[in-house]
């Protein structure tokens, strides 16, 4: 084999890992299947399904990414937008 092939056939062990990753499946379960079996690792993976752990990762991703961004006031402690230089309540100056 000359050396272009063994960095290619690495490189699908890299990629099975990290798509194996994404799914929810164990990074060195992926790379071992992506030396083995190249492309055709590949084309596998992108159609097993997400485990548990991967779903409930996503929800609570989505949730984080969709929470109001809110800090307290320094002064008076009511919420206030987060990055606000000044409370609209009680008019503290926020430093950064």
């Amino acid at each position: 084999m000359n050396p272009l092939n063994i960095l290619l056939w690495i490189g699908f062990g890299y990629l099975g890992g990290k798509f194996a990753a994404k799914k929810g499946y164990s990074p060195t379960y992926g790379v071992v299947l992506g030396v083995c079996f190249g492309p055709l690792w590949l084309l596998i993976a992108l159609f097993l399904p997400k485990t548990g752990a991967a779903i409930e990762q996503d929800q609570f991703e989505k949730e984080l990414a969709a929470a109001p961004k809110i800090a307290n006031c320094p002064g008076c402690g009511k919420q206030i937008p987060y990055g606000s230089k000044v409370c609209p309540e009680c008019e503290y100056q926020i430093s950064k």
